[in-house]
């Protein structure tokens, strides 16, 4: 058997996005090994050690071998094939995962209660609050709609020198080296609250798109510069390309790069824009069309910026880089975050209204939990901390003190 310790390495170089490629195909040869489990069992349960010992180790992934499958690095064919022999056994262990994720989030924010009393003054919830429909919108150049969820897998639109095919929840981009890109043929995408998304771009950029989030690109990148235009939330892995700089505009920001990972939280109603670096570096500018006068910075990896309307100074700070884009994995994660701005993030996946009885301000919560299948769940989750209660009124949720 290899040795369990380099396993442990390449997993943790996964966990925080800093994995190269023949890394990666070593670790895929391990994963399919059914004589590695131990090894990854060993991984899981000092990762969860880590979690009473650390109180900066505030995420963990709860579904860590899903999230290796699905990168985009590997074909669907090859993951399918060689792993289909661990999917039974590393589903439970994902599942004891998560579970001491949640319960480590409570505990960690409230020791002193259990969970009778956090419940004791509880109000008596509605019916859970269902998903919204799993529907994504493709806009063409032409403005031509397309609900992506009503499609077989395969070609979808051949436009602008380019080939769209659908694959799974995944849209790829394939140029046509043969064809000419049609001046300023641009394409959108949509993807409303409650669901995620992929995409790979025609340079073979990687794009995870977060709920209620847009995105428009060409569908070639002829010129000397490859610009995205964002709306919402994004994960890019962007392909190294030093002649031809990726350029991400949002209305607050434009951030430039050449080949890196990182996360961009743009939502309107947040009022700032995020970004979180994983790898690589990105240049900050807070001078947009309209805005001449802002400030900009470069951030390293492991460091975040923010951008917001009240001034024009972009701020720096520290980011644990396992933090980033855990959305991607089922998770909600709370950096000591205003009860508002939680409660934001909760109604783009849930697809609900909030209302407030009483005010929250000076409350925050910090932490993680998983994405429930129901609201409720979580909600509950939410209520033993001790900060807040609720009240299910049909598609609405009532916070009260």
């Amino acid at each position: 058997m290899e040795n369990k310790e380099h396993i442990r390495q390449l997993l943790n170089a996964f966990e925080a996005g800093k994995i190269t490629r023949a890394e990666f195909d070593e670790l895929h040869r391990y994963l399919t090994d059914h004589r590695n489990e131990q090894a990854f069992s060993s991984w899981i349960d000092s990762r969860l050690g880590q979690v009473a010992e650390d109180n900066e180790m505030r995420v963990n992934r709860p579904d860590l071998f899903k999230a290796i499958i699905a990168d985009p690095r590997f074909t669907k064919e090859r993951a399918l094939r060689r792993h289909h022999r661990l999917r039974y056994w590393l589903g439970g262990v994902a599942a004891v995962l998560c579970l001491g994720v949640g319960l480590w989030w409570m505990q960690e924010k409230n020791p002193l209660q259990t969970g009778n009393q956090a419940n004791r003054h509880a109000m008596q919830p509605a019916p859970p609050v269902s998903l919204p429909a799993d529907k994504a919108i493709l806009r063409l150049a032409d403005g031509t709609t397309i609900d992506l969820a009503t499609l077989q897998n395969g070609v979808v639109a051949n436009e602008g020198g380019a080939s769209v095919v659908l694959d799974g929840k995944e849209l790829v981009y394939h140029p046509q080296s043969d064809a000419l890109g049609a001046e300023g043929a641009n394409h959108s995408i949509h993807i409303p609250k409650g669901m995620q998304y992929q995409l790979t771009l025609p340079d073979g950029s990687h794009v995870w798109l977060n709920a209620a989030s847009s995105i428009t690109f060409p569908v070639q990148f002829t010129g000397t510069k490859r610009v995205v235009k964002l709306s919402g939330e994004a994960f890019f892995d962007v392909k190294h390309d030093a002649e031809k700089p990726f350029i991400v505009q949002t209305p607050l920001q434009s951030l430039e790069v050449l080949g890196t990972t990182f996360n961009v939280s743009a939502y309107a109603d947040d009022g700032y824009v995020k970004t979180s670096l994983v790898s690589g570096s990105v240049r900050v500018d807070r001078s947009v069309p309209g805005n001449a006068g802002g400030s900009s910075l470069v951030l390293k990896p492991g460091e975040e910026s923010l951008a917001n309307e009240e001034n024009q100074v972009i701020k720096r700070s520290k980011v644990d880089t396992r933090h980033i884009a855990t959305w991607r994995t089922g998770l909600f994660t709370f950096h000591n975050e205003p009860v508002e701005e939680v409660m934001r993030k909760v109604a783009r996946w849930y697809d609900i209204e909030v209302a407030y009885r009483d005010g929250m301000a000076g409350k925050r919560i910090g932490g993680n939990v998983p994405r429930f299948d129901s609201i409720d769940r979580l909600m509950r989750a939410l209520q033993g901390t001790g900060l807040l209660h609720y009240k299910m009124e049909g598609g609405k949720v009532l916070i009260t003190k």
